[in-house]
Order: structure tokens, then C-alpha cells, then sequence
């Protein structure tokens, strides 16, 4: 009985990291849509990925903050280092 409650406390937590994840990629993406260009750089003006992340601290239990955390780095990184190669 207490391994399946922790099995649901796992996947809930892995399931809102996924769902803070996507969003957080997504805000980077629309960042960079919505970013200035000048010449070969570009200067993003808002970065809607660093409210998602307030926000969820905020409002999500500290004992998910790291996979929250997580989660939010491995969009970002995506978004600029894999998807725009900016290293």
C-alpha cells in the first residue's frame, strides 16, 4: 500500500515537470519569435519562461522544486542550445 502511494507522488510530480517543461520550451520559443534582430544577434525583450518558473515556486510545494527546477533548465536548454545553437 505505501509503494503504490509513492508511485503516484512520483508520477505526479514527473507529470507536472513535464507539463512546466513544455510550457517553459514553448514561452523560450515565443521568446525568440518575439525577440529583436540586429545584425547576426538577438536581444529577447521578455522571457515568458522565467514567470512560468515563479510562478510554479510559488504556488507548487518546495519538496517539488527541484524537478520544477530541473525541468525549466532542460527547456531552456533546448530551446537556445540545441534548437538555435546558441552556445
Amino acid at each position: 500500500m505505501l509503494k503504490a502511494a509513492s508511485d503516484r507522488i512520483c508520477a505526479s510530480t514527473l507529470g507536472r515537470a513535464g507539463i512546466l517543461g513544455l510550457a517553459c520550451f514553448a514561452g523560450a520559443e515565443l521568446g525568440h519569435v518575439l525577440s529583436f534582430k540586429a545584425q547576426d544577434q538577438a536581444f529577447a525583450a521578455f522571457r515568458p519562461p522565467a514567470g512560468l518558473l515563479l510562478a510554479a515556486l510559488v504556488l507548487i510545494s518546495y519538496r517539488l522544486w527541484p524537478a520544477m527546477l530541473l525541468a525549466a533548465c532542460v527547456a531552456n536548454l533546448a530551446s537556445d542550445v540545441l534548437l538555435r545553437d546558441n552556445t
